[in-house]
């Protein structure tokens, strides 16, 4: 007979089961589970009793901060997982928005290390230094508080501005020697504060005449870094440059931006309009700002250009700098004795093609040539990798001609230092030799005998009289045949006319056409976007919920504004901005929407504004009111 009983070890853990036999009275205990539940038991006591210490701390960047600018007042918790941030108040000195937590966890040895960064925007309104007092903080059971943080505010002025904080520009060069006349391929990087706002972007440029760049155009690819706690935007171009001077040359970018500021206010504090001069709403009533040219400049970069050595070098270099393939065709092989050929050498490779002139022809008195010409030329925008095709015209002057001599190529090769030597193919042809026409005895002669005619009766058929008088040339015009010249002098220009509207109507509708096939393509995009959006809140995922809902307001003024939606974002809205669009309730409404969007993607935290469902009737409704004019 089998028994059950139960034994409780620890009040509120866990009991196991004994049972014995009464065959032969000894116990048999099944341990396998309560031995994995000991083992979890003591496993959570044991990493329990290893949390880390907490510690807390505060920093400003950047300090100090110039007046009309904001930055980020950070409280960092280190040794817990969950810390609330305090509420910061607001004076009359400085005002602090929280903009989220960033929590990074990690494992070391078996020991659980965390780490909560609470971020506020701190917005200073006064020049001065101020202390940010001790945060106190309860962690875990227990109070902290924070270190005290001076941060000192000061005026904007172009002494106390750092300009190359705020522009400037990078480009790349190779970590060798650099030849006259090589075509480098760089990388040329604007680099803007983004909080700062320039209203006119200036293009960067080169002084001097030691190096010919590449045209810069007005399209480059955009981006976003990073640097010492602040985003910029980065501009960035494919460029090529390309010496023309031996010796040491300094090479430098430059670009001329204007930044708009607002109005610092050194006000005393016993103005009794004191309050209103930092507020934004009265600073964009009033337009308070200034612009002022700053110069954004790239480091300096001392270069040393050799010219390409002359040991090694081929009798068939013509100035070529890279790593290049040849290759040769002809329009036909089979020829008449004084056909003309079409030779086409076609150069593939990188290097300075803008500097590439074709390879010369071999002087052979076999053939007459001409000089050739480019014909082909597809190069990326740095001009430095693609192909050239020339064309040269050239006609055998012997039918004994079997091959086209091969056509000699060399180049220097910057990365090995270096000369190569390439050689066409001869292309073998077939030249027919033409025929003289033999004039002789083939020719019948033609006799008297056969030249008479018969006398008889025919011959005055054969002969007619000559006129000797002109006499009438046309007969005399009919009412009616003048009637229809008049007809059609009047039909005629009705005609022309109506084949030019036709044309124009054409073109109009091809025009139309253009047109509706972008709309069509925008609506898709819309369509595209606002799933995203939708499928966003029903995920309850704010970060990609904002990024569909900022991408269909892009749509929605991209249809408006004729223009690529990805070039439309929250800082250039005053720039595009144009009455047909509607009031400035409709443009803060936009710029808010913006702001939001941008402040949840680089915060690092989790969604601090209203639930989505109601972001979502807010972007309706804005949606609704784009386009109209009241």
């Amino acid at each position: 007979m089998l028994f059950s009983a139960r034994k409780e070890l620890l009040p509120g853990s866990f009991v196991f089961e004994q049972r014995c036999s009464a065959r032969d009275g000894l116990p048999t205990i099944d341990l396998r589970k309560q031995l994995l539940r000991l083992l979890a038991l003591l496993l959570c006591t044991f990493y329990s009793g290893l949390s880390a210490d907490v510690s807390v701390r505060a920093l400003v960047e950047p300090n100090p901060i110039t007046l009309g600018r904001s930055g980020q007042f950070k409280i960092i918790v280190e040794g817990s997982k969950k810390a609330e941030p305090p509420d910061m108040g607001n004076d009359q000195n400085l005002e602090f928005a929280y903009r989220g937590p960033n929590t990074q966890i990690s494992w070391v040895n078996g020991q659980m290390n965390a780490t909560i960064t609470h971020i506020y925007q701190v917005r200073p309104l006064r020049i001065g230094k101020y202390r940010i007092l001790p945060q106190t903080m309860f962690i875990d059971g227990k109070n902290y508080q924070t270190n005290e943080v001076i941060l000192e505010i000061v005026e904007q002025t172009a002494s106390s501005t750092n300009v190359g904080k705020i522009a400037y520009l990078e480009f790349d060069l190779p970590e060798r020697n650099i030849y006259l006349g090589e075509t480098i391929a760089s990388e040329l990087r604007m680099i803007l504060l983004n909080q700062a706002n320039f209203p006119n972007k200036g293009v960067p440029q080169t002084e001097g005449d030691a190096f010919s760049v590449t045209p810069i155009d007005q399209q480059p690819q955009i981006t976003r870094q990073v640097s010492e706690g602040r985003y910029y935007d980065v501009y960035i171009w494919k460029i090529g440059i390309t010496p023309v001077k031996t010796g040491v040359q300094d090479l430098q970018f430059k670009a001329t931006h204007t930044q708009r500021i607002p109005e610092g206010n050194t006000s005393s504090r016993r103005d009794p309009f004191s309050v209103f001069r930092n507020d934004p709403f009265f600073d964009n009533m009033f337009g308070r700002y200034q612009d002022r040219q700053i110069q954004a400049l790239s480091q300096p970069a001392e270069i040393t250009i050799e010219p390409v050595p002359e040991a090694g070098r081929p009798d068939s270099f013509n100035g070529a700098i890279g790593n290049f393939e040849i290759a040769a065709s002809t329009n036909s092989t089979d020829l008449v004795e004084g056909d003309p050929i079409t030779l086409k050498i076609a150069i593939r490779g990188d290097g300075n093609f803008s500097q590439m002139i074709p390879p010369e022809f071999p002087e052979d008195e076999s053939f007459k040539t001409y000089p050739p010409r480019v014909v082909d030329e597809q190069l990326d925008k740095q001009g430095y990798s693609g192909f050239k095709q020339f064309e040269y015209v050239i006609i055998p002057t012997s039918a004994d001609i079997r091959t086209i001599p091969p056509i000699a190529f060399s180049f220097f090769n910057p990365e090995t230092g270096s000369y190569s030597r390439m050689d066409t193919p001869p292309i073998p042809i077939s030249i027919k030799a033409t025929v003289q026409p033999v004039v002789g005895k083939q020719i019948s002669n033609f006799t008297n005998s056969n030249l008479n005619f018969q006398r008889g009766n025919d011959n005055q058929e054969m002969l007619l009289p000559i006129k000797i008088s002109l006499g009438s040339t046309m007969a005399t015009p009919t009412l009616d045949r003048v009637q229809n010249i008049l007809a059609m002098s009047v039909v005629a220009p009705l005609g022309i006319l109506g084949i030019a509207y036709i044309i124009r109507r054409s073109r109009q509708s091809s025009q139309n056409d253009k047109e509706r096939i972008r709309l069509k393509k925008l609506d898709q995009k819309m369509e595209a976007h606002r799933e995203e959006m939708k499928s966003a809140c029903d995920r309850r995922d704010p970060h990609a919920f904002y990024q569909a809902a900022c991408r269909v307001l892009q749509v929605a003024l991209a249809r408006q504004l004729g223009c690529y939606p990805e070039s439309i974002t929250g800082k250039e809205i005053n720039a595009l901005w144009v009455p047909s669009l509607g009031d400035d309730q409709i443009k803060s409404s936009i710029q808010e929407f913006f702001q939001k969007v941008d402040a949840l993607r680089y915060s690092g935290g989790e969604s601090q504004f209203v639930p989505l469902e109601k972001e979502e009737l807010e972007l309706e409704s804005i949606l609704r009111q784009l386009g109209k004019k009241k």
